[in-house]
Order: C-alpha cells, then structure tokens, then sequence
C-alpha cells in the first residue's frame, strides 16, 4: 500500500533540500515532491528529514484509514443538503419548509451542488452573490438566500465537530428606507374593491397591523366583544397553525368600531371554533 509506513526520501540540490515521498489520490498514485528548506537554514540532512517526516505527519499518510480517506468520493454540496433536508428541515416552521427548498432548488443547488463540500471558498460565494444580484432579485431576497446556503454549510460542519465556515462575503446594501404602509385611504380602495370573506380580511390587515399568518390562525374565541380588542395567540401557513412568530407576537390588538362591526357581521351569529376571518 502506497500510502502506509512511509519514511520518504530527502536530497540536496542548488543549496535546497527536497523531500520525496508517496500520495494516493482518489484515481491515481504519484510520487511527489516539496521543498523543506535551504542549506544556509536547514544545514544537516536528519534536520531536512525530521521536516519531511512533520510533513508525513501532517498530510495523515501512515494513519491506518488514510488509503480510505483518500480514496472515498468528497462530500458534495448535494449531499450534504439532502442531508439537512431529511434531518433539519422538518424542526424549522412552516413558512421556512415551504421557501426554503425552492431557494435551494431554483438557485443555491445549480452553483454549488457538484462542488466538494470543503473546497467551497469565499470567491465563489461572492460569484453567486454577484449573479443573484445580476439577476434582479432585491437585496432582502439575495441575504436570505446566501443565508440558506450558510445555514446548511455551518450545520453540516457542526454535526462533523468541525468550527463554522467563515466566508467573506460582500452582499448588497439593504435599504435604509421605511417600509412603504397603506394609507387609511389606500386601506378603503382595497377593502371597497375586495368581495366576500376577503372585504373583512382586508379590513383587519389595514386596521389592526395583523400579519397575514396572525389574520388566517384568528378565532373567535380570540375576539372580546366588550373590550373591542382580539388577542393574538397563533398563526397559520400553509393550513398549519402553530406559535406566533416571536413572543411578542402574542399580544392584545385593539380594533376601531367599524372594523368591529364588519367583523360581527361578517361572522353573522356563527360562533364555532374556526378561523373568525375564514
């Protein structure tokens, strides 16, 4: 076995020592050589070989498992993804299982999907990010999709005890302009317009600040009448209804009176169980 026992070789030429010895490569075997320094510095050859034999040390080539190591197919990008698919995704919420695997699928799995795991470098995620953006996508969207793939990356390295990757990645500047709101004007148009269980939905979003999931996972056990108010316990995507996005998305939402009474007349005297906004 090429790879196992070896002491390698060491010669002087020019005034430069060299060392010799044996590599294994996934497909082939070579003999290679690397220069352990020069004559002025390094003067006797067991100096020249107690460096080599750090080298030998260093590369793993007398470790029982080396021609393995060698030898096995690398660790794609691929494999790894699939792995967190199988493993991680399920744990994360519902929104995340649903966007997640289409970021992966329509752009991170196409740039880097054949690359080995580990030879994943900082320029080439700069390429990526460069032709996100080269692309159209909005800045937001280029930061979370650089965050997917890091995501991914990092908990690969962790289930291998190995430190998180650290790329040095240039993204695009988000905004630092307010976020665009309806107007209650705006807010009338659309509600004015709408027909049906979305007239009232609508009503609630631009009256209330409700997010949508907040909108779809309200009951109406959730609604206090004599208050004026509803309180935001849950949210729904997708049709699953889980914890509201953070801690302080629980809370207590004051509604005005017309909001109110189009909500009691959307209701129209129901009182079971079900999304109030349904």
């Amino acid at each position: 076995m090429a790879g196992r026992f070896q002491t390698g070789s060491v010669r002087l030429k020019s005034k430069t020592w060299y060392g010799r010895y044996r590599k294994d490569f996934p497909d082939h075997r070579e003999q290679v050589s690397v220069v352990l320094g020069y004559k002025p510095v390094m003067r006797t050859k067991a100096e020249a070989q107690a460096k080599l034999q750090q080298l030998l040390v260093a590369e793993g080539v007398n470790e029982p498992d080396y021609l393995e190591r060698v030898t096995k197919p690398a660790t794609t990008f691929n494999d790894v993804a699939d792995q967190w698919v199988s493993k991680r995704l399920r744990e994360l919420s519902a929104g995340s299982q649903h966007t997640i695997p289409v970021r992966l699928r329509k752009y991170i799995r196409p740039a880097f999907g054949a690359l080995p795991i580990k030879n994943i470098r900082t320029a080439q995620v700069n390429d990526f990010v460069r032709s996100l953006t080269a692309q159209g996508l909005k800045a937001k969207t280029v930061h979370n999709i650089y965050k997917d793939f890091r995501t991914i990356v990092n908990w690969y390295r962790q289930e291998q005890d190995q430190p998180r990757a650290c790329f040095y990645v240039k993204l695009p500047r988000l905004s630092n302009l307010p976020p665009r709101w309806f107007t209650p004007e705006e807010v009338d148009l659309i509600v004015n317009a709408a027909r049906g269980q979305y007239k009232v939905f609508f009503r609630l979003a631009g009256y209330s600040g409700m997010r949508c999931s907040e909108l779809a996972g309200l009951r109406y056990e959730d609604i206090n009448w004599e208050r004026g108010v509803v309180e935001v316990r849950r949210s729904a995507t997708y049709g699953i209804e889980v914890q509201t996005k953070s801690p302080a998305g629980t809370r207590t939402v004051y509604l005005d009176a017309v909001t109110l009474q189009a909500l009691r007349e959307h209701l129209n005297g129901r009182k079971e169980s079900q999304p109030a906004a349904g």
